[in-house]
Protein backbone atom coordinates (compact mmCIF):
# COMPACT_ATOMS: atom_id res chain seq x y z
CA UNK A 1 0.00 0.00 0.00
CA UNK A 2 2.79 2.30 -0.92
CA UNK A 3 2.23 5.37 -3.03
CA UNK A 4 -0.76 5.54 -4.05
CA UNK A 5 -1.05 1.98 -5.48
CA UNK A 6 -3.19 -0.71 -4.14
CA UNK A 7 -2.08 -4.18 -3.20
CA UNK A 8 -4.65 -7.20 -4.44
CA UNK A 9 -5.64 -9.05 -1.95
CA UNK A 10 -4.61 -12.66 -2.75
CA UNK A 11 -0.80 -10.76 -2.29
CA UNK A 12 -2.04 -9.58 1.44
CA UNK A 13 -3.32 -12.97 2.29
CA UNK A 14 0.36 -13.87 1.17
CA UNK A 15 2.10 -11.52 3.11
CA UNK A 16 0.24 -11.48 6.21
CA UNK A 17 -0.25 -15.81 6.29
CA UNK A 18 2.35 -17.28 4.79
CA UNK A 19 2.63 -20.80 4.07
CA UNK A 20 -1.30 -21.06 5.27
CA UNK A 21 -3.66 -23.49 3.64
CA UNK A 22 -5.02 -21.05 0.90
CA UNK A 23 -8.56 -21.37 2.00
CA UNK A 24 -8.20 -20.71 6.08
CA UNK A 25 -6.04 -17.85 5.27
CA UNK A 26 -8.53 -16.61 2.97
CA UNK A 27 -11.13 -16.76 5.62
CA UNK A 28 -8.93 -14.78 7.76
CA UNK A 29 -9.08 -11.51 5.52
CA UNK A 30 -12.08 -9.95 6.26
CA UNK A 31 -12.35 -10.10 9.49
CA UNK A 32 -8.56 -8.86 9.71
CA UNK A 33 -9.72 -5.82 7.59
CA UNK A 34 -12.60 -5.49 9.77
CA UNK A 35 -10.72 -5.24 13.26
CA UNK A 36 -7.87 -3.03 11.19
CA UNK A 37 -10.48 -0.60 9.64
CA UNK A 38 -12.42 -0.55 13.19
CA UNK A 39 -9.03 0.05 15.32
CA UNK A 40 -8.71 3.07 12.90
CA UNK A 41 -12.07 4.29 12.85
CA UNK A 42 -10.87 6.72 16.01
CA UNK A 43 -8.21 8.28 13.83
CA UNK A 44 -10.18 9.07 10.77
CA UNK A 45 -13.82 9.92 10.07
CA UNK A 46 -13.91 8.30 6.84
CA UNK A 47 -12.07 4.67 5.72
CA UNK A 48 -8.46 4.37 5.66
CA UNK A 49 -8.05 1.21 4.02
CA UNK A 50 -10.47 0.84 0.90
CA UNK A 51 -10.91 -1.17 -2.31
CA UNK A 52 -10.69 0.34 -5.85
CA UNK A 53 -10.78 -2.08 -8.63
CA UNK A 54 -9.96 -4.61 -6.94
CA UNK A 55 -7.14 -3.04 -4.95
CA UNK A 56 -6.44 -2.32 -1.26
CA UNK A 57 -4.92 0.64 -0.30
CA UNK A 58 -4.65 3.63 1.76
CA UNK A 59 -6.90 6.51 0.97
CA UNK A 60 -5.37 8.33 -1.12
CA UNK A 61 -7.68 11.42 -0.40
CA UNK A 62 -6.92 11.35 3.43
CA UNK A 63 -4.35 13.36 4.49
CA UNK A 64 -2.01 10.84 5.76
CA UNK A 65 1.63 11.24 7.17
CA UNK A 66 3.79 7.69 6.97
CA UNK A 67 7.02 8.25 8.91
CA UNK A 68 9.09 5.67 6.24
CA UNK A 69 8.32 7.92 3.43
CA UNK A 70 8.62 10.91 5.26
CA UNK A 71 11.94 9.83 6.31
CA UNK A 72 13.02 8.98 2.50
CA UNK A 73 11.94 12.85 1.50
CA UNK A 74 13.55 14.29 4.21
CA UNK A 75 16.72 12.16 3.38
CA UNK A 76 16.82 13.00 -0.44
CA UNK A 77 15.87 16.53 0.84
CA UNK A 78 19.36 16.59 3.05
CA UNK A 79 21.71 15.39 0.25
CA UNK A 80 20.54 18.28 -2.52
CA UNK A 81 21.10 20.75 0.28
CA UNK A 82 23.29 23.08 -0.76
CA UNK A 83 24.51 24.48 2.71
CA UNK A 84 26.10 22.18 5.40
CA UNK A 85 23.53 23.76 8.17
CA UNK A 86 20.77 22.99 6.60
CA UNK A 87 22.00 19.75 5.25
CA UNK A 88 22.63 18.69 8.97
CA UNK A 89 19.28 19.59 10.30
CA UNK A 90 17.22 18.03 7.28
CA UNK A 91 19.04 14.92 8.34
CA UNK A 92 18.87 15.49 11.90
CA UNK A 93 15.37 15.74 11.42
CA UNK A 94 15.25 12.46 9.36
CA UNK A 95 17.15 10.47 12.25
CA UNK A 96 15.12 11.83 14.57
CA UNK A 97 11.72 9.89 13.29
CA UNK A 98 13.91 6.28 13.77
CA UNK A 99 12.89 4.66 16.62
CA UNK A 100 13.88 0.80 16.17
CA UNK A 101 13.30 -2.02 13.38
CA UNK A 102 9.78 -2.05 11.96
CA UNK A 103 8.44 -4.97 13.84
CA UNK A 104 11.86 -5.86 15.79
CA UNK A 105 11.41 -9.32 16.56
CA UNK A 106 8.94 -10.98 14.41
CA UNK A 107 9.81 -13.74 12.16
CA UNK A 108 7.47 -13.02 9.09
CA UNK A 109 8.95 -12.03 6.25
CA UNK A 110 8.28 -8.61 5.84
Amino acid sequence: MRGGRGVPRDRLVELFWPGRQRRSAQGNFHPTLSYIRGALRDVSEGQVVVVRNALYQLDPDLLLTIDAHRFEALAVEGRTRTKPADRIKTLEEAVALYQGDFLDGRDEPW
